[in-house]
C-alpha cells in the first residue's frame, strides 16, 4: 500500500489555502501594541477552517505577523516502498523528486500498527495514521516547511536576526475564552512574555495545544504522563501557567526558538543525506520527555536519530528539545485543538467538549 500515490480523500488539514481568505488583519495594524509583531506560521486547508482561525487571530490585529505558507496538495507527494526486508519508506515531492522523509524498518510506531492489523487479519490499508495517511504526510511537511523557513529567515516576518521565536499553528486550533489564558486580543503579547520566560529558563519550545482526551497529562490520572508546575509563571499574566509535561503526543500549536528550528532542519538534512541512518549523525530534535511527538511522521522519522536523555528539567542542555507548556488555570493547554473531546487535570473532570462546542467560533474577547 505504500507504493500508491497519496489519495485526495486522505488529505485533511494543513495546506490548501483559499485565496479569498488571506486575511485582512494587517489593515488593523493601528491596534498593534507589540514593538515587533509576533510571527505565526499557518496554512488553512479549507475556507471554513480559515474563517475560524481568522475569527480569533483578528482580535489581536497587528500584534501578529502572518507568515502564510503556500498551499500544498496531496498530489504533491509520492510515498513509495519496495517490499524487501531492508527497504525504507520514502516520502518525496512528486514534482521535483525532493526527498522529504525516509523511514527505515521497523518503521517506528507504524510498524507496530502494521503488525497489529496483520495479526488481527485486517488489511494494512486500514491504517490511517503516520505515513499511510495523506493528511499526516501533509501535516508533517507543513511543520517541516515552517521551521525550514524560520531557520533560513525566508519570510519578512522572521527576516530580522532580532526575531528569536516564532509560532506554528495547525489550522484547527482555537482560542477558547474562559479556558485559554488571557484574551484573544492579548495572546501575542502573552506569547512574547511566555517565550521570554521560557528562554530564560533554558527551554527552546513552548507548547500551546496539548492534553487531548486520552493524553492523561496529570499525575493523578497516569503516573507516567503528567504535568507539574514550572518553577515560575509568566509575570503579569494571572490566568496563565507554565507547566512541565511529560510523555504526551500533541503538538498542534507551539512556539519554537530560532536555534531549535535550525536544529530540526539540520537533523532532517542529516537523516536525508544518510538515507534515514541517523546513528551518530543527529540527536532527536523532535521528541523528548518534555516535548510532544506529533505529527507522527516526524516522530517516526526523527526517532532514527540518537535518543536524547529522558526525565531532565528544561534547563538541561543535553536535551535536544527542551519543552514547557503554556496553559490556562483550569486546563493543560493555551489553545484548544478542535478534535478534543475531553480532558482531565489536577484530579478534576471538566465538562466534556463535543465537536460542536470545540468548533463554534469563540468571541474575540
Amino acid at each position: 500500500f505504500f507504493s500508491r500515490r497519496l489519495r485526495k480523500h486522505g488529505f485533511m488539514r494543513a495546506f490548501a489555502t483559499p485565496a479569498l481568505l488571506l486575511f485582512s488583519i494587517q489593515a488593523a495594524a493601528d491596534a498593534a501594541t507589540l514593538r515587533t509583531p509576533f510571527p505565526v506560521f499557518y496554512s488553512p486547508s479549507t475556507p471554513d477552517r480559515a474563517s475560524r482561525l481568522a475569527a480569533w487571530l483578528s482580535a489581536a490585529a497587528g500584534d501578529w505577523c502572518h507568515a502564510l505558507l503556500p498551499p500544498v496538495f496531496p498530489q504533491d507527494f509520492a510515498v513509495t516502498w519496495s517490499p524487501t526486508a531492508d527497504s525504507p519508506v520514502r516520502m518525496a515531492n512528486s514534482t521535483t523528486g525532493e526527498s522529504l522523509f525516509i523511514v527505515r524498518p521497523p518503521f517506528g510506531r507504524l510498524g507496530k500498527q502494521m503488525e497489529t492489523v496483520l495479526r488481527l487479519g485486517r488489511s494494512p490499508r486500514n491504517i490511517e495514521s503516520s505515513f499511510s495517511a495523506a493528511h499526516k504526510v501533509a501535516n508533517a511537511a507543513f511543520h517541516l516547511r515552517a521551521q525550514q523557513c524560520f531557520a533560513a529567515r525566508c519570510h519578512p516576518c522572521v527576516a530580522s536576526p532580532d526575531v528569536l521565536w516564532a509560532a506554528i499553528f495547525e489550522d484547527d486550533v482555537a482560542f477558547v475564552p474562559g479556558y485559554s489564558p488571557g484574551a484573544a486580543r492579548d495572546f501575542p503579547r502573552l506569547l512574547a512574555a511566555a517565550t521570554a520566560t521560557a528562554a530564560a529558563d533554558g527551554a527552546n519550545k513552548l507548547q500551546l495545544a496539548v492534553g487531548n482526551a486520552g493524553q492523561e497529562v496529570d499525575l493523578d490520572y497516569s503516573p507516567k504522563k503528567y504535568c507539574a508546575p514550572h518553577a515560575r509563571n509568566v509575570t503579569g499574566w494571572d490566568t496563565a501557567r507554565l507547566r512541565v509535561c511529560h510523555h504526551f503526543s500533541d503538538s498542534h500549536a507551539f512556539a519554537v526558538s530560532h536555534a531549535h528550528a535550525s536544529a530540526v532542519v539540520a537533523a532532517h538534512a542529516a537523516l536525508v543525506a544518510r538515507d534515514g541512518r541517523g546513528a551518530g549523525a543527529c540527536l532527536n530534535p523532535w521528541h523528548s520527555s518534555t516535548c510532544g511527538d506529533d505529527p507522527g511522521v516526524l516522530r517516526d522519522f526523527f526517532e532514527q536519530c540518537d535518543r536524547p536523555k529522558r526525565r531532565q528539567p528544561p534547563s538541561d542542555t543535553r536535551l535536544s528539545c527542551r519543552g514547557l507548556v503554556l496553559a490556562g488555570l483550569r486546563v493543560p493547554w493555551a489553545l484548544l485543538h478542535n478534535n478534543t473531546v475531553g480532558f482531565k487535570m489536577a484530579g478534576e473532570t471538566l465538562p466534556r467538549y463535543s465537536r460542536d462546542i470545540a468548533e463554534r467560533q469563540p468571541s474575540a474577547s
